[in-house]
C-alpha cells in the first residue's frame, strides 16, 4: 500500500511575486515535509526563497506561466518533465489553473498522481479548465471557489474538498516597525491596507475614500504591498492631496508584525478565492473592513467580527472607516470575535491537520 512518507511532491505555481498563494505552499511545506520524501517548488521569480532558506527544499525557477508563447511553453514542460523524472516526483499539487492545465498535458506521458488547490473563481476558459479539473484532486479554499467550481464548470461537488487558508499565530518574534512606533507616540492612530498594489485590489478606491474623510487628522493610512500600479497610485495620492496622510510602506515580510500596529484593516478588493489578509488580521486580534465579495464575506461577519461595504463603494468605505475611529466599544469588541473567528475556522493545525488527511486519502 503506497504510504505518504514515500511520496516527491511538486508544488508548481506562477509566483511574479510572493503574495497569499505563495504563503499557503510555504506553509504546505512545513505541514508536509515531516511526513513525506522531498517537496521541490516550482515557480516563477517572484518567490521569497528564504521562506523555505532554513529546510532542503528546492526552488526551481521556470518563466511566469501566463506568458502565451510556444517557446515558454515548451521551457517550462520541459523543466517540469526534467524535476519529474529526476526528482522521482510521485504527486505534483497545482496552485495556478495554468499550472493545473500544464500539469494535466505531462499527465497523459509521464504518471503522477495531480492535485490541484484552487484559490480564485473563474468564468473563461470552461472546455480546458473543465478538462483539468476532472483528472485531478480538487481542493477549493472556500465554499464560494467550490459553488463556481461546480455551477460554472460541472464539477461534482462531492469531489471538491474544501480547506481554509491559515496563517501561523504570532508570538511577537519581530521587532516593531521604529517609523510606526514614532507615529504612535506623536498620536497617531494607523489604518492599514495589505495587497498587491495590482487593479484587481482595490487600493485606489482606499485612496479615494481615505480623501473623502475630511476629520481625524491624527490619522496616518499605511499601505503596504508593491506591484505595477504603485506609481500610479501614489500620483493619486498626490492629485487627491492627501499625499501626507498616506504612508506607502512597499512589500514586508512581516505582515503580521506590521498588522498588529494597525488600529485596523481595510480591504478594497474587487475578486478573492479567500484571502489571507483577514486571517492574518484576525491572527492578531485585529478587525477588518472588507469589500462584500465571495471569499472576504466567508471569514468577515458584518457587525460581528468586523464590518462589510459594497465593493467599489467609496462614501462606503469612508464612512465605515470614520465609524471605526470614532466607535471605540464597537472596534474593541470586534477585535476579540476576530480572534475568535481565527482559532475556531483558520488556524493553521486545522490548516495542517486537513491537508495531512486530504493527502492519507488519496494516495491510500
Amino acid at each position: 500500500m503506497p504510504r505518504l512518507r514515500d511520496q516527491g511532491i511538486l508544488f508548481f505555481l506562477r509566483a511574479p511575486q510572493h503574495g497569499g498563494t505563495e504563503n499557503v505552499v510555504v506553509q504546505l511545506c512545513e505541514a508536509l515535509k515531516p511526513h513525506v520524501r522531498k517537496i521541490v517548488i516550482c515557480g516563477a521569480n517572484g518567490f521569497d526563497r528564504s521562506k523555505i532558506s532554513e529546510s532542503d527544499i528546492k526552488y526551481v525557477e521556470i518563466p511566469d506561466i501566463t506568458i502565451k508563447r510556444i517557446g515558454t511553453s515548451m521551457v517550462v514542460l520541459r523543466t517540469l518533465r526534467k524535476i519529474i523524472q529526476e526528482d522521482e516526483i510521485t504527486i505534483v499539487h497545482a496552485h495556478h489553473r495554468m499550472a493545473l492545465i500544464y500539469a494535466t498535458l505531462l499527465q497523459r506521458t509521464i504518471p503522477f498522481l495531480l492535485f490541484y488547490t484552487a484559490h480564485n473563481s473563474f468564468q473563461d476558459k470552461k472546455m480546458i479548465y473543465r478538462y483539468a479539473l476532472k483528472r485531478s484532486g480538487v481542493i477549493a479554499c472556500g465554499e464560494a471557489v467550490k459553488n463556481n467550481i461546480v455551477t460554472r464548470y460541472g464539477i461534482e461537488k462531492n469531489s471538491i474538498t474544501v480547506i481554509h487558508n491559515a496563517v501561523r499565530p504570532y508570538f511577537g518574534t519581530e521587532e516593531p516597525d521604529a517609523l510606526l512606533i514614532k507615529l504612535r507616540e506623536s498620536g497617531h492612530r494607523l489604518v492599514g491596507n495589505f495587497a498587491r498594489l495590482t487593479k484587481e485590489k482595490g487600493v485606489d478606491v482606499f485612496i479615494k475614500a481615505v480623501s473623502q474623510i475630511k476629520g481625524h487628522n491624527n490619522v496616518k493610512y499605511v499601505i503596504v504591498g508593491d506591484g505595477e500600479e504603485r506609481e500610479q497610485l501614489e500620483s493619486m495620492a498626490k492629485k487627491c492631496d492627501i499625499f501626507d496622510r498616506v504612508l506607502f510602506l512597499g512589500f514586508r515580510k512581516d505582515v503580521q508584525n506590521i498588522m498588529q500596529q494597525m488600529d485596523f484593516i481595510v480591504i478594497s478588493s474587487f475578486i478573492e478565492g479567500l484571502p489571507l489578509v483577514p486571517i492574518e488580521a484576525f491572527s492578531v486580534g485585529k478587525t477588518v473592513i472588507g469589500t462584500n465579495i465571495d471569499g472576504t464575506n466567508e471569514i468577515v461577519q458584518h457587525n460581528y467580527n468586523g464590518m462589510l461595504v459594497e465593493a467599489n463603494d467609496i462614501k462606503g468605505m469612508a464612512d465605515t472607516i470614520e465609524l471605526l475611529l470614532s466607535d471605540d466599544k464597537m472596534l474593541h469588541d470586534m477585535e476579540a470575535r476576530a480572534y475568535e473567528t481565527y482559532c475556531e475556522g483558520y488556524s493553521y493545525e486545522r490548516f495542517k491537520n486537513d491537508y495531512l488527511l486530504f493527502y492519507e486519502r488519496k494516495i491510500a
